[in-house]
């Protein structure tokens, strides 16, 4: 996935840092779930479906798909109104 999203800045991909059949450990991340933080930051709503849509058309061009690819794989943060 990192590879995929490399040239898109908006968009963070996280650290595994061991993964195993049944979990991974991966580095932490803070922010909110989608509904969430377009619940609290509405005016922001449009740039964060573009950015979901926008990571669909990337793995479908690439070939390459998150396994359990749903918003609740998403979180959303805020840095400098962007």
């Amino acid at each position: 996935m990192k590879d995929i999203f490399k040239n898109i800045k908006n968009v963070n991909i996280i650290n595994i840092f061991l993964s195993e059949k049944d979990y991974h450990i991966s580095e932490l991340i803070d922010g909110y779930k989608v509904n969430h933080f377009i619940n609290k930051y509405p005016k922001h709503k449009n740039n964060v479906v573009k950015l979901i849509y926008l990571s669909y058309y990337l793995m479908l061009i690439k070939n390459s798909f998150h396994c359990d690819w749903h918003l609740g794989n998403f979180i959303i943060t805020l840095n400098n109104e962007k």
